[in-house]
């Protein structure tokens, strides 16, 4: 089923890629799809990104993320501020390592839910994840 409606952001510049909420039909059910570049200046990035080469680098290319979550009408997440409504892991996440498959990837992932096909995004999450 198609969705009601879908808000963009389109003023979005870096760190953010995309964003985009998409209001399903039945009440209540609203979807948050965001893209962003992580930081890649932060320890945890330099360090991860040594431990995958096996040497130090000062400098990890830049990655990026979608994920998509469960919001209200305004776009507030709450399950990654109150930890009480339950796990604040993504129905869906993926990473791209450059801008411009990042930005096919969160249209195709918006797009797949304005579809209604949000089930088919949570398939592939497990099949990836193996």
């Amino acid at each position: 089923m198609r969705c009601r409606w879908v808000k963009r952001n389109l003023s979005v510049q870096l760190p953010l890629v995309g964003q985009s909420i998409v209001a399903m039909w039945w009440p209540g059910r609203y979807y948050w799809v965001s893209t962003i570049q992580l930081d890649r200046d932060s320890p945890l990035a330099k360090l991860t990104q040594s431990l995958k080469e096996g040497t130090h680098s000062d400098a990890p290319p830049p990655t990026f993320v979608t994920q998509v979550f469960k919001c209200d009408a305004h776009g507030f997440v709450k399950s990654l501020w109150d930890l009480s409504l339950g796990d604040p892991e993504p129905l869906y996440e993926q990473t791209y390592d450059d801008l411009a498959a990042a930005k096919l990837g969160h249209e195709e992932t918006a797009r797949l839910i304005e579809l209604g096909r949000i089930r088919q995004l949570k398939y592939r999450r497990w099949i990836d994840r193996g």
